[in-house]
């Protein structure tokens, strides 16, 4: 404390009345003061070179002032006699702010000192994550919207599927309508059992075919689904039955004739 200045000494115990009276506000001041002087002497003992008279003269300083009064000077074998000049500045407010500056740099104090540049800066950085956060939004809404025109495409063709699909099946059912009236009437016919066997199941199975067809169909006009039967299988179908139509006729009206009867209508045998 002897060290200091008159100054300087009313600048520490100001600052000290100021920490609040603890132990570790009273070692921060007396820490601060101490590192503060300590800068200021290191940089005032070290301050200068030793340099020519002609180096002084040419900064324009008082040559005659600086030989009379200047105890610093030795003489070089090279250039002569050299001065080392002290010359008080703000040298020791930039120290004593980067001391201080060292000291309390971090919390508070820190953020308070930022300059405008590093906080333009962090403006920039938010403008820049906002952007990339849009785009990330902006490419999130562009895969959305891509979906479902994906789904609703899908859903279209399914609707003409279905449609289609519908449109196939009508046709098969009135294909087959005419047989299969025709297939019930002969199936009621009293004279049928009196046919031989092998004929009765031909019969049975050609209308049971007819019958399958025309259900399936039905069922795909309400629901429009796959419809896995194509025209070729149905209209080989329906003139199989037709064929098998005309051959039941044939065998029925010679079975009446034989027994000498007239057709009369009787319960199915199916």
């Amino acid at each position: 404390m002897k060290d200091l200045t008159a100054e300087e000494q009313a600048d520490f115990w100001k600052q000290l009345g100021a920490s609040g009276g603890s132990r570790a506000e009273i070692k921060k001041v007396v820490r601060e003061v101490l590192q503060t002087r300590k800068i200021e002497s290191q940089t005032a003992s070290s301050a200068g070179e030793y340099r020519p008279m002609g180096f002084y003269k040419t900064l324009g300083y008082d040559v005659d002032m600086i030989e009379k009064n200047c105890t610093k000077k030795k003489f070089d074998s090279v250039v002569g006699w050299v001065y080392k000049v002290y010359v008080e500045g703000d040298r020791d407010d930039t120290t004593d702010q980067r001391v201080r500056e060292k000291e309390y740099g971090s919390g508070s104090n820190r953020a308070r000192s930022e300059s405008p540049a590093k906080r333009g800066n962090g403006a920039k950085n938010d403008k820049c994550g906002k952007k990339g956060k849009s785009r990330k939004e902006s490419a999130a809404v562009k895969k959305a919207k891509a979906a479902d025109a994906k789904k609703n495409a899908k859903a279209a063709d399914a609707r003409k599927q279905a449609t289609y699909n519908k449109k196939l099946a009508s046709r098969t059912v009135t294909k087959v309508a005419a047989v299969t009236l025709e297939l019930q009437e002969i199936s009621k016919d009293k004279f049928l059992k009196f046919l031989p066997e092998f004929t009765r199941d031909a019969f049975i199975k050609t209308k049971d075919g007819i019958v399958s067809l025309d259900k399936e169909a039905k069922s795909v006009m309400v629901t429009g689904a796959a419809y896995k039967v194509n025209v070729a299988h149905v209209d080989e179908a329906v003139a199989e039955a037709k064929s098998t139509i005309a051959l039941m006729r044939n065998l029925l009206e010679t079975a009446k004739s034989l027994r000498g009867l007239q057709s009369v209508k009787g319960e199915p045998i199916d």
